[in-house]
């Protein structure tokens, strides 16, 4: 992290200071600890470690109390970093932070002021029962600028939040680099829900495309989706433009429930159990989980034994969309 105080309010760090920051950070991923203070130094084992492992990522913040981005230059400097070490695999996302990111760092909590998006659909539809919901395709530039304003706060009332480095979303990114015209294809799409959506004049009545103002909205599936295409717009590169994703946007505007809470939406609380909420987040690659996984190789689990009279339930999980290691089913037997 750099941070450079600026009383006036307005410039930005000079690009000299962007320069030694890009090179400090150059320096610590060649192990060249002579070039650090006596801090660093002190924590080289720990460094070391940290480096030599392929799954660990880095995020180079700079922040600073501006209204101004970021200069050309000092801009291109830091692109170019991340272009270098995001090559072959994305391991560092360059955040800058400016005065109005700072504000709303302060004044947002957990789930924060309420998210209203300008949303250009193509391709565009909509339905009017049993709810209102209009459906489309969305770039990959749209997506990528929703994550760089408001992060995990978009999936407030989704049934769980980016799981990070995982099998599906490295999928995910594979599929932006090398298939990007694919995309639509192989992706689900994602679901919005807002409290309301009014559509502008431009697009008339073209189906074309469409400009919706979505007020109070959640992502509540695909949060994967989104964040790996965030955090690949972030990586320096730009294929996430010539991607289309599907997307679709339910209006809460005329619902009298709790349409919009995760335990109440039915159709999307199997889809998301279907992708395994729990047990993707489980680092799949960790060793002790392969010893896991291979010890449970063709066995049958039970659980107790139900009470006399009490039938019981037989589920039957389909272990290999988790876990590829096992055999493709298990049979488990629980009261």
């Amino acid at each position: 992290m750099q941070s450079k105080w600026i009383h006036s309010g307005t410039g930005e760090p000079e690009n000299g200071d962007i320069k030694k920051f890009v090179a400090g950070i150059r320096d610590l991923v060649n192990l060249s600890f002579d070039r650090f203070n006596d801090k660093i130094k002190a924590k080289r084992d720990l460094l070391e470690k940290t480096l030599y492992d392929s799954s660990t990522r880095y995020e180079a913040i700079i922040v600073y109390p501006s209204i101004n981005k970021l200069s050309e230059p000092s801009a291109r400097d830091l692109h170019d970093l991340a272009a270098e070490m995001n090559d072959p695999t994305d391991m560092l996302t360059v955040t800058p932070f400016i005065q109005g990111d700072l504000f709303r760092s302060l004044t947002v909590g957990i789930s924060g002021e309420p998210i209203n998006l300008e949303i250009i659909l193509n391709s565009w539809g909509k339905r009017d029962t049993p709810r209102p919901a209009i459906y489309g395709q969305v770039d990959g530039q749209q997506i990528g600028s929703w994550w760089e304003k408001n992060r995990t706060r978009l999936f407030v009332k989704n049934l769980r939040g980016v799981l990070g480095d995982t099998d599906v979303n490295n999928e995910i990114r594979d599929t932006i680099e090398r298939n990007p015209e694919h995309f639509w294809y192989f992706n689900n799409g994602i679901t919005i829900i807002a409290q309301k959506i009014t559509k502008a004049a431009a697009g008339g009545g073209d189906n074309a495309f469409g400009v919706f103002h979505c007020k109070n909205v959640s992502i509540v599936n695909g949060a994967q989706t989104v964040g790996a295409i965030g955090k690949y717009a972030e990586s320096g590169k730009d294929n996430h433009h010539k991607i289309s994703v599907a997307v679709r946007i339910i209006s809460l505007e005329e619902s009298q429930d709790d349409f919009g809470i995760p335990s109440q939406r039915p159709t999307t609380g199997r889809t998301e159990l279907k992708t395994g909420i729990s047990l993707r987040s489980i680092p799949s690659k960790a060793g002790s989980v392969r010893n896991w996984q291979s010890r449970m190789s063709h066995i049958m689990y039970c659980g107790r034994r139900p009470p006399p009279g009490q039938k019981r339930r037989s589920i039957w999980w389909r272990a290999r969309q988790h876990f590829p290691a096992l055999p493709a089913m298990f049979k488990w037997s629980c009261s």
